[in-house]
């Protein structure tokens, strides 16, 4: 499962024919969680896809970042607020902004039929030019049904 991305609605396509678009969870800015709430993007998946996955089965959550520097960057990730752990911070090679891909394991208990809220909460941000980091993809993988194994 991917985000989709927000369509322009100055682009002539997706203005004549908003109706056929999703309206999109990403590009997302990220600031500071100062009230203690952080931006949510949502995975909605069916019933019968995630009870074919239950049990032994883990999913994989794929987050990139742009502008984000994990010595002094403090993010962390709830998943149906829940705080999930383990999770991995890797710097990708790009020149200007600071790509990080961030992966986590998540057990096919913790989903939930229908939408799944992923929730990113920047607790402390370096103090640099920009003050937002920028999510620029997420994915939510699952691995095959048990009867695919």
């Amino acid at each position: 499962y991917v985000c989709d991305w927000i369509r322009d609605p100055a682009d002539l396509v997706g203005s004549a024919h908003f109706h056929h678009s999703w309206p999109g969870q990403m590009p997302l800015t990220i600031g500071v969680a100062e009230d203690g709430i952080g931006q949510v993007i949502t995975f909605d998946i069916p019933a019968p896809v995630l009870e074919a996955r239950r049990g032994q089965h883990e999913a994989q959550l794929q987050l990139d970042l742009d502008n984000f520097w994990a010595p002094d960057d403090k993010l962390e990730l709830y998943l149906n607020d829940r705080r999930l752990e383990q999770v991995k911070f890797e710097l990708r090679p790009k020149q200007g902004a600071e790509p990080y891909r961030v992966t986590c394991t998540v057990s096919c208990d913790r989903l939930v039929a229908g939408d799944n809220r992923v929730e990113l909460r920047l607790l402390e941000h370096s103090q640099r030019v920009d003050p937002f980091i920028g999510l620029m993809g997420a994915q939510l993988t699952l691995p095959g049904a048990r009867n695919e194994d």
